[in-house]
């Protein structure tokens, strides 16, 4: 029987525009953000008090069916991307695609997308089963939803309701895009652990994990939604509250792997700071290697910093189905190394006959880089040297990444050597923290960093695949 557990790692977008061309806008913002989740899509749009969603199991391409979605006439519209199937107790498999929804009677329906993890479901699950409501088969962002719907059938408005329900109830990690009446609300929690940015195009306003999911679009990234800031849009304008507020924390996973190369942080290009990781690297390795190869794609800009700083060949020896999606995000190891074996091919006339620095984000469970390192010397390398552009990954993720178990992680109580030699390579190297950190331009105050260090800004005792132990359920 499995175990009820939720992977989650997701994109979400919002708009609110002047005229009814919102269900196209959020069509091209989450398919920008398809990196982000390749289980689930969907996509729900209001105007004048009508409401229409779109949702399901599969890519943005497959679900949101552009000529379906170019009929919805909307000046306000949300979506949502996202990984990870969901089991209950009883080993059934639960689809819990977004945006999730709630019916307030003679109001209209609430609309919410949310990327995190929340690890403390016991307030909300009281509260909703306090008033009758069953959360057995409910994930985190659907207790939310149902939260903020409760909160919205007595009676308040949603700037309160929203409030009320994450400040008494919610505690974890969340950018949430709500949509309900007439209005559009991005909030984030107080640590900023998830990203959350604004746009402007004219008089029209955006939401997104990523500025990626604006570039193609032409809006304008302004910033970023703050760390516990709500921001409110509708007919009468923008404005802004704090919910509560501590320094903003980003999950420095966000950085290394996840984001697009092209989205900015705090301003600052991600594929630049990829860069100097890499550059930083080549400063704390010393390496015999003929030439640099990257992992291809997140790994490409850490390695041409590498190359850049070592002087070394850089050579594109491993060449990317573009067909297969990101291997990390596979919901099974079968599967998942199944696809990276037929993700990667190898080019044998860059490689045979080399001493090859591999350069690659990060080893969490090391499936890539065993099916790769195996792969190179079938080619005719060498030796292959394993080169990460992060610091070593021993600790789980809490905050909505899918990282299962501890014992999957390469990292987890493993020495540099027992590490090598899973992996088959000849030598293993890791970014220092100090040195990821330098790369950022800032501080280690300006992130979570507990997936390297086991220092969690939030609890995390009552959520299952943290702890291995089923959360108890609330006395009534």
């Amino acid at each position: 029987m499995k175990q009820r557990q939720f992977f989650e790692n997701c994109g979400v977008f919002g708009c609110f525009v002047r005229g009814a061309d919102a269900p196209i806008y959020a069509l091209a913002g989450i398919s920008a953000l398809q990196h982000r989740g390749q289980e689930n899509a969907g996509l729900a749009a209001s105007y004048n008090g009508s409401f229409e969603v779109v949702k399901g199991v599969g890519l943005v391409k497959d679900v949101l069916n552009p000529e379906r979605i170019s009929r919805m006439r909307a000046n306000l519209a949300i979506a949502h991307t996202r990984y990870g199937t969901s089991w209950d107790i009883s080993g059934e498999m639960v689809d819990h695609s977004q945006p999730a929804e709630a019916l307030i009677p003679g109001r209209g329906i609430l609309a919410v997308s949310h990327n995190g993890n929340i690890p403390i479901i016991s307030p909300m699950r009281a509260f909703l089963e306090n008033r009758g409501i069953n959360t057995f088969r409910m994930n985190d962002s659907e207790m939310i939803t149902a939260v903020i719907g409760a909160h919205l059938r007595d009676g308040l408005e949603i700037e309160e309701a929203v409030r009320m329900s994450l400040t008494r109830y919610v505690k974890g990690a969340y950018a949430l895009i709500i949509m309900f009446e007439d209005k559009l609300i991005a909030v984030r929690d107080p640590y900023g652990i998830r990203p959350l940015v604004r746009g402007k195009k004219g008089d029209d306003t955006f939401f997104a994990s990523e500025s990626c999911a604006f570039d193609e679009i032409g809006i304008k990234y302004t910033g970023d939604v703050e760390a516990g800031e709500m921001v409110v849009v509708d007919k009468s304008g923008t404005r802004s509250l704090f919910l509560s507020r501590f320094r903003a924390r980003l999950e420095i996973f966000e950085l290394f792997y996840l984001m697009n190369r092209n989205s900015l942080y705090k301003g600052k290009r991600v594929g630049d700071i990829r860069f100097k990781f890499g550059k930083i690297l080549a400063r704390e390795v010393k390496s015999d290697a003929d030439i640099v190869v990257p992992v291809p794609d997140t790994a490409i800009d850490a390695a041409l910093g590498y190359a850049f700083a070592s002087g070394k060949e850089y050579a594109i020896g491993l060449i990317k189905n573009e067909d297969i999606g990101r291997t990390f995000i596979s919901p099974g190891q079968l599967t998942r190394e199944e696809m990276v074996d037929i993700k990667f091919r190898v080019d044998v006339s860059k490689v045979k006959g080399k001493k090859i620095d591999m350069i690659d984000d990060t080893d969490v469970r090391g499936t890539t880089s065993v099916v790769n390192t195996r792969k190179l010397r079938e080619a005719g390398a060498i030796k292959v040297y394993k080169r990460n552009s992060s610091p070593p990954i021993s600790h789980r993720n809490g905050y909505g990444i899918d990282l299962p178990t501890y014992e999957e992680l390469l990292a987890y109580n493993r020495t540099l050597e027992q590490m090598r030699e899973r992996l088959g390579v000849d030598e293993l190297s890791f970014l220092s923290i100090k040195g990821m950190i330098e790369a950022t331009g800032e501080t280690e105050e300006d992130f979570d960093l507990s997936c390297l260090n086991g220092d969690y800004p939030i609890d995390l005792e009552e959520r299952t695949e943290l702890s291995g132990k089923q959360p108890e359920v609330p006395a009534l």
